[in-house]
């Protein structure tokens, strides 16, 4: 009997508000094993240009080919297991909060997880969305970060449109469900101290604080609110990057009080939030840095 494999979580990196979309261009020379399995809040869409990628999700794979799309889920446990030979293909990550305010059931199917990836095999205009929107990223004209995040919104919505409705399931959460449900609510309520203390979760959500902290820690390996100070963090420091005063980055963080901010940033980084600034403007990746973790699509 061959060996676990064991499920990691990969804790949220900075999207900042100018990266709306994040965007992993990979290549593979030669048939190779890819990352580990893992899961995380962020939507990755997969899109493959040539050679091959065997997606797996921990419910079943599938091998996508050059036009084929597949969309994972926030929250989905998934690994690009194995990769054909001269294989190129790009990995389009967004934040769960990139989609609010879109309909309700848009944003249940790309956000909430699911068993499998959504997958769409050599759809013409989805590509054509995907090729401008890549093709956007490369010449940088004037408002292309704008045209790519419009771009991003029509890729979901023709998702949304041509994939087969499935009737909600009812019946009592699983535990891995009620963490996603939880996961959720924080990426949209970090930055409001009230509303994520453990005691309102555990209001918001009907479960004892002890429990919740036990299914949380269970799931994620992290304690509620140490996964709360990494979101925080990691959106000051992408704040920071964009060139945010610390007394900005703080504030906007959730954490008002920016001596008390500097010292979490130093305490999980190594860096002051000054040093860490003179960092990613040396060009070097610094460890809230999201071009660190490229190794793990």
């Amino acid at each position: 009997m061959g060996k676990r494999e064991e499920l990691f979580y990969e804790p949220p990196g900075p999207l900042s508000e100018k990266e709306a979309v994040r965007i992993l261009h990979m290549f593979h020379e030669k048939s190779e094993p890819g990352c580990g399995l893992h899961w995380h809040e962020r939507v990755e869409v997969y899109y493959v240009i040539s050679g091959g990628v065997r997606l797996y999700s921990g419910s079943g794979e599938t091998w996508l080919y050059p036009g084929d799309v597949a969309v994972v889920p926030g929250f989905l446990p998934h690994q690009g297991r194995d990769f054909l030979p001269k294989s190129e293909h790009y990995v389009l990550q967004v934040a769960p909060e990139f989609l609010q305010g879109e309909e309700a059931g848009l944003q249940r199917l790309f956000t909430q997880g699911g068993s499998l990836p959504l997958l769409i095999r050599q759809d013409g205009a989805l590509m054509a969305i995907l090729d401008h929107l890549l093709q956007e990223q490369q010449k940088k004209a004037p408002g292309w970060r704008t045209a790519i995040r419009g771009d991003m919104l029509r890729a979901f919505s023709h998702i949304y449109r041509v994939w087969p409705r499935r009737p909600q399931a009812g019946g009592k959460k699983s535990g891995f469900t009620t963490v996603q449900a939880v996961l959720f609510y924080i990426a949209g309520h970090f930055t409001e101290k009230e509303a994520v203390t453990l005691q309102a979760l555990s209001r918001h959500f009907g479960l004892s604080v002890p429990y919740l902290c036990r299914l949380f820690r269970a799931y994620t390996g992290l304690t509620v609110n140490g996964y709360i100070q990494e979101v925080r963090l990691a959106r000051g420091a992408a704040l920071l990057r964009d060139g945010a005063a610390v007394s900005e980055a703080a504030r906007a963080a959730g954490i008002e009080d920016s001596n008390y901010f500097a010292r979490l940033f130093r305490q999980h980084t190594g860096y002051s939030p000054g040093e860490w600034k003179r960092v990613v403007e040396t060009g070097l990746s610094g460890p809230l840095d999201p071009e660190s973790c490229v190794g793990i699509p």
